[in-house]
């Protein structure tokens, strides 16, 4: 679990100051405060292990890439790179 973190969605901060565990194929951002779900979303592909994953968009209904960090995200994502294994579309930021 990551505690404490900003997820971002297509490079854009959509969360902060949540939760997010990876649970049965699904990334799970979570109230801090209180263990309720605020959203879910399904991995299509693990791009970085503990952090980075191709998920389907809830707003879009479209691929994106979801990163989870530890820390309130204001000076934007941190650079990594995706695991040796990946074999999807999207690089990871540099």
């Amino acid at each position: 679990m990551i505690e404490n973190a900003a997820v971002f969605i297509s490079g854009l901060r959509r969360f902060r100051g949540v939760n997010v565990e990876v649970i049965d194929g699904e990334v799970l951002v979570m109230n801090r405060s209180k263990p309720v779900v605020m959203s879910r979303y399904p991995v299509v592909e693990v791009a970085k292990e503990g952090m980075a994953w191709d998920i389907i968009d809830d707003a879009t209904g479209e691929p994106a890439r979801l990163v989870a960090q530890q820390g309130c995200g204001c000076s934007g994502m941190k650079r990594y790179e995706n695991d040796s294994d990946y074999s999807g579309t999207f690089p990871g930021k540099k």
